[in-house]
């Protein structure tokens, strides 16, 4: 099933959501990362970066009703953040990131988390927002995000507060760029 046919219309409570507990942030990251790399696109800074992890979790949540990963979207100056990708890879600064996020487990010891190549969900809706979003620069993607009165992140945005951004605003603003992007998505 496409993804763009498979929209979330339901409001629920930001705590009432199932999350999905096996997916980290990073996972997404590094998929960007990976896939950018695979197709020589250039301009992943660390802007770009939190602003596709943003967009898939939201698109994530229209299509299946679920968050992608447990960690809050907060509302920072320049758009939506997801703060461990920021933290990550905030010392790129405006330019492009060359290396993946990496955990570390006691047992395990240094990983590189990726996204398994059966999670045909994730996969398909990170293919969704790179299509639709690849060919945009971190302020390009960051303008978008404070576009218009119902922009979920203008409704969460004081400055100096990082407030949690609303699913429902989220979920919105979802369905209308999975709308927009519909040629694109299925090609």
């Amino acid at each position: 099933m496409s993804l763009s046919s498979q929209q979330n219309q339901a409001k629920t409570p930001n705590d009432k959501i199932e999350t999905r507990s096996d997916i980290l942030p990073v996972h997404i990251a590094n998929y960007f990362l990976w896939r950018a790399k695979k197709e020589g696109v250039k301009d992943i800074t660390p802007l770009k970066l939190v602003k596709l992890v943003y967009f898939t979790y939201a698109w994530y949540y229209a299509v299946y009703n679920q968050k992608l990963f447990a960690e809050k979207i907060e509302a920072w100056q320049y758009g939506p953040v997801v703060p461990s990708i920021y933290h990550e890879f905030k010392s790129f600064g405006n330019n492009t990131i060359d290396r993946y996020a990496i955990n570390y487990d006691p047992k395990e010891g240094i990983t590189k988390p990726i996204i398994a190549k059966e999670d045909y969900e994730i996969i398909n809706t990170v293919i969704a927002v790179w299509k639709s979003y690849r060919n945009k620069d971190g302020w390009s993607l960051s303008k978008i995000t404070h576009e218009g009165n119902n922009s979920p992140w203008k409704s969460a945005y004081i400055q100096g507060e990082n407030n949690e951004i609303d699913l429902n605003l989220m979920l919105k603003r979802a369905n209308e760029a999975i709308s927009k992007y519909r040629d694109v998505i299925a090609q």
